[in-house]
């Protein structure tokens, strides 16, 4: 079977957003101890929102006011107790 040019660059520009794709999801995986660490996951993820399909703008304005909440709320007493509570609703296991 012949493949042309072109779709063996789609192949290889797929193949590697796959790469990437798991690369990023094993970065993600890894627990942060400082909030150094924080601040870098939160620049890798700025690096990943542009690459995100399917998030509208109200679904940025609504991810947008929870990050916005969560940094308002960790100069509570409250916040890990709320932080909890929002992930168990979503589902979310530590």
């Amino acid at each position: 079977m012949k493949i042309s040019k072109e779709r063996l660059q789609q192949i290889i520009k797929e193949e590697l957003s796959r790469v990437e794709e798991n690369e990023e999801q094993q970065n993600q995986e890894k627990d942060i101890q400082s909030k150094q660490e924080l601040a870098m996951k939160f620049k890798e993820l700025s690096k990943l929102i542009p690459k995100a399909q399917g998030i509208d703008t109200v679904e940025a304005k609504l991810i947008n006011a929870i990050v916005n909440k969560v940094i308002e709320a960790s100069n509570d007493d409250n916040a890990k107790r709320d932080l909890m509570i929002a992930l168990k609703k979503l589902g979310v296991e530590l």
